[in-house]
């Protein structure tokens, strides 16, 4: 019982891992579609390199 139960625990943290993925992605599409209409607020990252 305890391995039915460990693995449906790993299952929903994967279909919650998922959904979190699913959202990020969603919300960079967001992101992309502004910045192609010059609409967006997003400041420019700044990056060195050493």
């Amino acid at each position: 019982m305890t391995d039915i139960l460990t693995q449906l625990n790993d299952d929903m943290n994967e279909i919650e891992a998922a959904k979190a993925r699913q959202v990020a992605a969603f919300w960079q599409q967001i992101e992309k579609e502004a910045v192609n209409r010059g609409e967006s607020e997003k400041k420019p990252i700044i990056t060195t390199s050493d």
